[in-house]
């Protein structure tokens, strides 16, 4: 592989706002609407007093936000959150911590309002002021009233206020996330924003195989290679009559061999929302078709949120995927690397 120019990576934790010294962290980052998690280990020893035994005892809640830097000073936030498990092993005299980032704040946080004259945004902006929250949020005009759903998945004391969040960024089609303490809800990036290269040269007589990255793992899932159909079926409450949708992606050059046929029942939808159904659980699916890992030595930019072109394979895995994992690890004895995980289907024309 083509070698790395020396790095000095740096890391430091601040523990409800102190920094302290780190011997090693994971950041696990992804684009699911799932939460991202952490973990890291400390040095009692390189603890100040104010941090000692008697702190991670009694102390609640704990406050981690881990920095990193490449050739100079730790000063860009990889996560931030609060610890859900502490650990101390008494003989190496380290602590372990880990924990999710704010996205455990809506986890943990359930509510039965139904917002029936709130937009969206609205709802998102609210919920995030009430935990104190930062929010970029992008502006959206139906009211929450208007998408049916209420109507046939009512709110229960069971249901998490992320939940919520989570079926509005679906509606909406936006991406939902946070980054330190803000949180994000707005469209996704636009494809043309440059993607993220990954180069692999095969290896040539009497030589190794070469690129940008360290290791590289392709694989594909062979039933959804084929041609896919999706259906939808619907109960509209409103219109008093079944509806019913499709969409089908049709790989080039299959030959009009028999589709593989995937079947979704969700009551109190219209027609234009069975349909927009039907093209997104397609979407979903075919996407899962390739699947590409690779490691790397890690830097600082890379989130789930962009795209990656794999080029240099001359097969049809050279094409563009989206980034669904970014695992970011740092340590004394391996260094700062990272894997990242990303997912694509092959061509295919779409109708419905």
């Amino acid at each position: 592989m083509i070698s790395d120019p020396v790095r000095r990576p740096t890391c430091v934790a601040a523990i409800n706002g102190t920094r302290v010294p780190v011997l090693s962290f994971e950041v696990e980052s992804n684009n699911h609407f799932a939460a991202d998690t952490w973990e890291c280990s400390l040095a009692l020893a390189g603890l100040p007093k104010t941090l000692g035994p008697a702190f991670w005892a009694s102390q609640a809640p704990i406050t981690v936000q881990l920095f990193a830097g490449l050739n100079g000073p730790p000063s860009t936030s990889l996560i931030l959150g609060s610890a859900d498990r502490i650990a101390i092993d008494a003989v190496s005299g380290e602590i372990h911590l880990s924990g999710r980032d704010r996205t455990a704040v809506f986890l943990e946080a359930r509510t039965t309002e139904k917002f029936q004259d709130h937009t969206s945004s609205e709802i998102v902006t609210e919920l995030a002021a009430r935990h104190n929250l930062k929010a970029q949020v992008t502006p959206t005009k139906p009211w929450i009233g208007q998408y049916n759903v209420r109507q046939n998945a009512q709110l229960s004391d069971g249901e998490t206020e992320w939940s919520l969040l989570t079926y509005l960024a679906a509606q909406e089609g936006f991406d939902l996330f946070f980054s330190g303490d803000t949180l994000y809800f707005q469209p996704p990036a636009p494809q043309s924003v440059q993607p993220y290269l990954v180069t692999y040269l095969p290896s040539a007589t009497g030589r190794m195989a070469s690129g940008t990255v360290l290791t590289l793992q392709c694989s594909r899932t062979l039933p959804l290679a084929s041609d896919i159909t999706v259906q939808v079926q619907s109960w509209n409450v409103r219109e008093e009559r079944a509806v019913a949708a499709q969409a089908s992606g049709t790989r080039t050059g299959s030959g009009g061999a028999a589709a593989q046929i995937y079947r979704f029942r969700k009551p109190g939808l219209d027609q234009a929302q069975a349909q927009q159904l039907a093209r997104k659980k397609l979407s979903e699916i075919t996407q899962q078709e390739r699947v590409i890992s690779w490691t790397e030595p890690a830097n600082l930019t890379l989130t789930p949120r962009d795209q990656v072109r794999l080029q240099g394979t001359g097969t049809a895995w050279d094409q563009l995927y989206v980034i669904s994992h970014i695992c970011r690890r740092m340590s004394f004895s391996g260094g700062f690397s990272m894997q990242v995980r990303a997912t694509a289907g092959s061509p295919r024309s779409i109708s419905g």
